[in-house]
C-alpha cells in the first residue's frame, strides 16, 4: 500500500468543536497541505478562521497563508517543540 496524503474527513460538529468551541488562540501549519487542508475543512464551520494567529515553517508556507487571506502568520525561529513554545509567547 501506498503512502497517500488526504484531507482528514471529519464531522462538522468536530471541527466546530476543534476551533470555535475550543477556540484557540494560534494554530500551527506544519506544511502548505496543511494549510490548505485547514482551509477546506474550517473555511465554512469558522468565521475566525482567518483572524487566526498561524505558526508556519518556511516563507513559502507564511506567503500562501497571506494570499489565502491570513493576517497573522509566524514562522519561529526554530521548528522544535522549545521553538515554537518560545514563538508562541512572544504573541500578543
Amino acid at each position: 500500500e501506498l503512502y497517500e496524503r488526504v484531507c482528514p474527513d471529519y464531522e462538522a460538529a468536530t471541527i466546530t468543536s476543534a476551533l470555535n468551541d475550543f477556540d484557540p488562540d494560534a494554530v500551527i501549519v506544519l506544511s502548505g497541505e496543511t494549510l490548505n487542508n485547514l482551509i477546506a475543512l474550517g473555511e465554512n464551520t469558522d468565521n475566525a478562521l482567518k483572524r487566526r494567529t498561524l505558526l508556519v515553517p518556511v516563507d513559502r508556507v507564511a506567503q500562501t497563508a497571506r494570499e489565502r487571506g491570513f493576517e497573522r502568520v509566524f514562522i519561529p525561529e526554530q521548528l522544535t517543540p522549545e521553538g515554537l513554545i518560545e514563538c508562541l509567547g512572544h504573541l500578543d
